[in-house]
């Protein structure tokens, strides 16, 4: 079993047996400086971003914003949803990227890039139907780029999901 973790981890037999996977008193650990750990560089891009905002380098931050908006590949460990060990992290993770698709939204509507905001906002609803920012978004850029058809159709599906909710619906967005 431990020959084949160590095929799957290291395909390439790049580095020695026990740099990847650490037999240690009986006991097996991962080294992960020498592993490639997805949602590890995912929540490295966001930081990145983050300090780039801070910092005011805006131009530099959306580029580490997308990025980290393209590496995320989903929740943490999603094949197992009720790992009780996974629930913080897949958490942190979500939040993340929720952070990150509506960062770049927000930038895209105010470069007039509507539809490019408009893609962001849609995948933000598609993991999350009830995202209120999200609606209001996409319901404000759609206006903004001329479709108010579209948007007067999407405020109407936020306005029926919040009352799902019991939710008082936001007026709609000027």
């Amino acid at each position: 079993m431990v020959s084949t973790l160590r095929s799957v981890l290291d395909p390439g037999r790049e580095w020695p047996p026990d740099e990847i996977v650490v037999s240690d008193e009986g006991a097996l650990r991962l080294e992960s400086a020498h592993v490639d750990v997805d949602v590890e560089k995912f929540l490295d891009l966001v930081g990145q971003a983050v300090r780039l905002d801070q910092a005011g380098r805006t131009s530099e931050a959306l580029e580490r914003w997308a990025a980290a908006e393209t590496a995320y590949g989903g929740d943490f460990c999603e094949e197992d949803p009720y790992a009780d060990w996974a629930v913080g992290l897949r958490e942190q993770a979500r939040l993340a990227y929720v952070q990150a698709a509506a960062r770049l939204a927000e930038a895209r509507a105010a470069e007039h890039r509507h539809d490019e905001a408009a893609r962001y906002w849609l995948r933000l609803l598609e993991r999350d139907r009830y995202d209120e920012r999200a609606h209001l978004g996409l319901v404000r850029v759609l206006d903004r780029a001329g479709r108010r058809g579209d948007a007067r159709r999407r405020y109407r599906l936020y306005a029926e999901l919040m009352r799902e909710l019991e939710v008082e619906p936001a007026p709609y967005p000027a």
